[in-house]
This record gives structure tokens, sequence and C-alpha cells, in this order.
């Protein structure tokens, strides 16, 4: 069973919010990704906070939202043809990830 820390929850929610924030302030949009790494290291947490990566590329891809079950699992919502759907069928996926490690 995995149990996960609050704060490192609330990290990965800020983490969100604050990529975001950089790419509205941007002034052109970005044409390219950010490798993890390069990410990560955009990232300012505050002291006591800690970051740490549970999936990336290709693990998950173009992810839309997140939640961990009450067996600490995560549940990631895909929607690989957004912000541009295609005439076909939608190509969204939900991905359960678990940690096998423990």
């Amino acid at each position: 069973m995995l149990h996960y820390n609050t704060r490192l929850i609330t990290a990965i929610a800020l983490t969100c919010v604050t990529s975001l924030q950089m790419l509205a302030q941007e002034k052109t949009p970005r044409s390219t990704a950010l490798s993890p790494a390069e990410s990560l290291a955009c990232i300012e947490i505050e002291q006591g906070f800690a970051i740490k990566f549970i999936a990336h590329e290709p693990q998950v891809i173009d992810p839309v939202d997140a939640a961990f079950d009450d067996s600490g699992r995560l549940w990631v919502v895909e929607m690989r043809d957004y912000p541009y759907p295609t005439a076909d069928s939608p190509s969204g996926c939900v991905r359960i990830l678990s940690d096998e490690d423990l």
C-alpha cells in the first residue's frame, strides 16, 4: 500500500500551477516541450517541500487530470488529441499507475 505525504501532493499541485504561470508569462508560445530535468529545474519551491517525479513521458502522454485513489494508485487522464481534435474517434484514455517497488 502506498502512503503519500500531503506536502508532496501539495507540491505536485503547485508544480502544475507554477508551470502554467510560467507558460502564461512567455511572449511566444513554446514550440517544444521541456525535458523532465529541464522542467524540474524551472520550479521554485518553499523550504520544507520536496518535488519528485512520479510519472512523465513516455509513461503518460498529454495528461489533463490526475488523482490518487485509496490504494495509492495514480489515475491519469490522457487526451492526446487536445486541443486539436480529429474527425476520428477521440484518442483519450485513463492510465492507472502504481508503485511496484514497495
